[in-house]
């Protein structure tokens, strides 16, 4: 059961992968978050630098793999941050910065996490027991098995 169901997120990755690969030929990587572990019907929102990536998702992780699937993609062109929300949909463009304020409600409750991309560029988030979100960031592509 396990290793079907990480094929089947595998293929949802690499459709992702694909969907974006005609945005990414022109533009160059900056940041990825992971929504991971812990969710469970919660409703959350996003919001990077004031702008707003969504609002009122209902999300929930897979128990076995600790991910919920849930991508933002930041991608950088001409000194401008394009903020990527799945596919190809592009919903602002805000001033190169190396640093990044996500601002995440879930539940009702607005927590703030003030990010240096210097210190990576792949941020994992996941839910505490207490609806108190945990941010941690690396400089390596999340691995779920």
């Amino acid at each position: 059961m396990k290793m079907i169901i990480n094929i089947l997120i595998n293929i949802l990755m690499f459709n992702n992968v694909y969907a974006l690969s005609n945005i990414e030929k022109q533009d160059s990587f900056l940041f990825e978050i992971h929504f991971q572990d812990n969710f469970n019907q919660d409703i959350i929102g996003c919001k990077i630098n004031d702008c707003m990536i969504f609002d009122y998702k209902k999300i929930s992780s897979d128990s076995i793999l600790g991910t919920t699937m849930l991508i933002v993609k930041g991608l950088i062109n001409d000194k401008q941050l394009s903020i990527i929300f799945y596919g190809n949909k592009i919903l602002c463009t805000l001033n190169n910065n190396t640093t990044l304020k996500i601002v995440i409600t879930i539940n009702h409750l607005e927590q703030t996490f003030v990010v240096d991309l210097t210190r990576g560029k792949y941020i994992g988030i996941s839910k505490k027991f207490d609806n108190k979100l945990l941010l941690i960031q690396q400089d390596h592509q999340f691995e779920y098995d």
